[in-house]
Protein backbone atom coordinates (compact mmCIF):
# COMPACT_ATOMS: atom_id res chain seq x y z
CA UNK A 1 0.00 0.00 0.00
CA UNK A 2 1.70 3.15 -0.95
CA UNK A 3 1.24 5.36 1.97
CA UNK A 4 2.03 9.64 2.30
CA UNK A 5 5.40 10.52 2.38
CA UNK A 6 6.84 7.81 0.61
CA UNK A 7 9.45 9.02 -2.14
CA UNK A 8 11.71 7.98 -4.75
CA UNK A 9 14.26 9.28 -6.53
CA UNK A 10 16.10 8.60 -9.88
CA UNK A 11 17.14 9.92 -13.28
CA UNK A 12 15.43 10.00 -16.51
CA UNK A 13 17.34 7.85 -20.20
CA UNK A 14 19.48 11.52 -20.49
CA UNK A 15 20.70 11.45 -17.01
CA UNK A 16 18.38 14.53 -15.49
CA UNK A 17 17.57 13.57 -12.36
CA UNK A 18 13.54 13.21 -10.92
CA UNK A 19 11.79 13.09 -7.48
CA UNK A 20 8.52 11.33 -6.55
CA UNK A 21 6.95 11.85 -3.35
CA UNK A 22 3.18 10.85 -2.47
CA UNK A 23 1.68 13.57 -0.43
CA UNK A 24 -1.94 14.29 0.60
CA UNK A 25 -4.31 16.33 -1.69
CA UNK A 26 -4.74 18.20 1.03
CA UNK A 27 -9.32 18.96 0.69
CA UNK A 28 -10.39 18.48 -2.69
CA UNK A 29 -14.12 19.13 -2.79
CA UNK A 30 -16.38 18.50 -6.15
CA UNK A 31 -19.08 21.08 -6.80
CA UNK A 32 -21.13 20.25 -9.66
CA UNK A 33 -24.62 21.09 -11.17
CA UNK A 34 -26.81 21.44 -14.13
CA UNK A 35 -29.10 24.69 -15.17
CA UNK A 36 -27.57 27.66 -14.27
CA UNK A 37 -24.26 26.10 -13.24
CA UNK A 38 -21.81 28.90 -13.92
CA UNK A 39 -24.09 31.90 -11.98
CA UNK A 40 -24.63 29.50 -8.73
CA UNK A 41 -21.36 28.09 -8.60
CA UNK A 42 -19.87 31.79 -9.56
CA UNK A 43 -21.71 32.72 -5.99
CA UNK A 44 -20.19 29.98 -4.37
CA UNK A 45 -16.89 30.34 -5.46
CA UNK A 46 -17.27 34.37 -4.69
CA UNK A 47 -17.84 33.58 -0.94
CA UNK A 48 -14.51 31.80 -0.80
CA UNK A 49 -12.62 34.47 -2.52
CA UNK A 50 -12.00 32.54 -5.63
CA UNK A 51 -13.55 33.24 -9.18
CA UNK A 52 -15.24 30.88 -11.47
CA UNK A 53 -12.93 29.22 -13.44
CA UNK A 54 -12.99 30.74 -17.74
CA UNK A 55 -10.14 28.15 -18.84
CA UNK A 56 -10.38 24.16 -18.79
CA UNK A 57 -6.73 24.72 -18.30
CA UNK A 58 -5.85 27.25 -15.76
CA UNK A 59 -7.25 26.98 -12.10
CA UNK A 60 -8.49 29.97 -10.41
CA UNK A 61 -5.99 30.76 -7.18
CA UNK A 62 -6.69 32.75 -3.60
CA UNK A 63 -4.43 32.33 -1.02
CA UNK A 64 -3.85 28.36 -0.68
CA UNK A 65 -6.96 27.70 -2.58
CA UNK A 66 -7.57 26.43 -6.35
CA UNK A 67 -10.38 25.98 -8.21
CA UNK A 68 -10.40 23.90 -11.92
CA UNK A 69 -13.13 23.74 -14.30
CA UNK A 70 -12.88 20.16 -14.93
CA UNK A 71 -16.52 19.86 -16.88
CA UNK A 72 -18.57 22.66 -18.14
CA UNK A 73 -20.84 21.78 -15.11
CA UNK A 74 -18.12 20.43 -12.94
CA UNK A 75 -15.07 21.93 -10.38
CA UNK A 76 -12.48 20.39 -8.03
CA UNK A 77 -12.13 22.95 -5.33
CA UNK A 78 -8.30 22.36 -3.57
CA UNK A 79 -7.62 23.87 0.10
CA UNK A 80 -6.28 23.21 3.27
CA UNK A 81 -9.29 23.05 5.15
CA UNK A 82 -12.64 22.49 5.00
CA UNK A 83 -15.03 24.13 3.19
CA UNK A 84 -18.13 23.36 4.92
CA UNK A 85 -20.45 24.18 1.88
CA UNK A 86 -23.94 25.27 1.79
CA UNK A 87 -25.02 24.06 -2.02
CA UNK A 88 -27.29 26.48 -3.52
CA UNK A 89 -30.11 24.81 -5.12
CA UNK A 90 -29.03 23.24 -8.74
CA UNK A 91 -25.38 22.49 -7.15
CA UNK A 92 -24.24 19.46 -5.46
CA UNK A 93 -21.09 19.51 -3.40
CA UNK A 94 -18.97 16.29 -2.93
CA UNK A 95 -15.85 15.46 -0.46
CA UNK A 96 -13.49 14.04 -2.57
CA UNK A 97 -10.51 14.47 -0.37
CA UNK A 98 -9.81 10.50 0.62
CA UNK A 99 -10.67 9.48 -2.88
CA UNK A 100 -7.26 11.36 -4.44
CA UNK A 101 -3.67 10.97 -3.25
CA UNK A 102 -1.08 13.32 -4.68
CA UNK A 103 1.91 12.59 -6.51
CA UNK A 104 4.94 15.22 -6.62
CA UNK A 105 7.02 14.95 -9.39
CA UNK A 106 10.18 17.56 -9.51
CA UNK A 107 13.48 17.92 -10.90
CA UNK A 108 15.07 19.03 -14.23
CA UNK A 109 13.63 15.86 -15.90
CA UNK A 110 10.23 15.56 -14.62
CA UNK A 111 8.61 17.21 -17.75
CA UNK A 112 10.82 14.77 -20.05
CA UNK A 113 9.09 11.65 -17.44
CA UNK A 114 5.67 12.89 -17.59
CA UNK A 115 6.20 13.06 -21.70
CA UNK A 116 6.49 9.45 -21.71
CA UNK A 117 3.61 8.51 -19.41
CA UNK A 118 1.11 10.71 -21.53
CA UNK A 119 0.78 11.72 -24.54
CA UNK A 120 0.84 15.65 -23.55
CA UNK A 121 3.67 18.46 -24.32
CA UNK A 122 5.10 19.35 -20.72
CA UNK A 123 7.15 21.63 -22.15
CA UNK A 124 7.21 25.03 -20.22
CA UNK A 125 6.21 27.24 -23.38
CA UNK A 126 3.42 24.80 -23.82
CA UNK A 127 2.65 23.67 -20.63
CA UNK A 128 3.14 26.93 -18.80
CA UNK A 129 3.42 27.18 -15.03
CA UNK A 130 -0.11 27.62 -13.44
CA UNK A 131 -1.37 25.19 -16.02
CA UNK A 132 -3.30 22.35 -15.65
CA UNK A 133 -4.34 18.83 -17.80
CA UNK A 134 -6.75 15.68 -17.34
CA UNK A 135 -5.39 13.18 -19.57
CA UNK A 136 -4.29 9.24 -18.07
CA UNK A 137 -1.47 7.69 -17.37
CA UNK A 138 -0.90 3.71 -17.44
CA UNK A 139 -4.66 3.52 -17.93
CA UNK A 140 -5.43 5.67 -14.97
CA UNK A 141 -7.55 9.14 -15.32
CA UNK A 142 -5.59 11.95 -13.32
CA UNK A 143 -5.47 15.48 -13.49
CA UNK A 144 -1.59 17.14 -13.54
CA UNK A 145 -1.24 20.99 -12.79
CA UNK A 146 2.24 22.94 -12.86
CA UNK A 147 2.56 24.62 -10.05
CA UNK A 148 6.48 25.38 -10.58
CA UNK A 149 8.79 25.21 -13.49
CA UNK A 150 9.96 21.98 -12.70
CA UNK A 151 7.25 20.35 -10.37
CA UNK A 152 4.08 18.72 -11.52
CA UNK A 153 1.27 17.51 -9.09
CA UNK A 154 -0.94 14.53 -10.32
CA UNK A 155 -3.83 13.87 -8.43
CA UNK A 156 -4.11 10.52 -8.78
CA UNK A 157 -7.85 7.99 -7.25
CA UNK A 158 -6.30 6.33 -4.15
CA UNK A 159 -7.19 3.01 -5.65
CA UNK A 160 -4.62 3.45 -8.55
CA UNK A 161 -1.95 5.90 -6.87
CA UNK A 162 0.64 2.76 -6.17
CA UNK A 163 0.29 2.00 -9.99
CA UNK A 164 0.45 5.08 -11.40
CA UNK A 165 3.41 5.47 -8.85
CA UNK A 166 5.27 2.36 -9.98
CA UNK A 167 4.90 2.91 -14.05
CA UNK A 168 6.23 6.40 -13.46
CA UNK A 169 9.10 4.94 -11.06
CA UNK A 170 9.87 2.16 -13.88
CA UNK A 171 10.31 4.62 -16.48
CA UNK A 172 13.64 6.11 -14.21
CA UNK A 173 17.42 4.68 -14.55
CA UNK A 174 19.19 4.15 -11.06
CA UNK A 175 16.11 4.48 -8.62
CA UNK A 176 16.42 4.74 -4.94
CA UNK A 177 14.42 5.34 -1.99
CA UNK A 178 14.58 9.40 -1.02
CA UNK A 179 15.18 10.32 2.54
Amino acid sequence: MLEIGHRRQGATSDGKPVALAVGSAQRLTQIAGWGDFEPLASALLGALGLTFPAAYDRATVSGAMRAFRIAPDRLLVQSPEPLNLRPANGLAVLDLTHARLLLRVAGPGAAALLARAAAIDFSQKVFATGTFVQTAIHGVAVLIQRPEAEAFELFVPGTWAQSVFEFLTGHLLKTEAAH
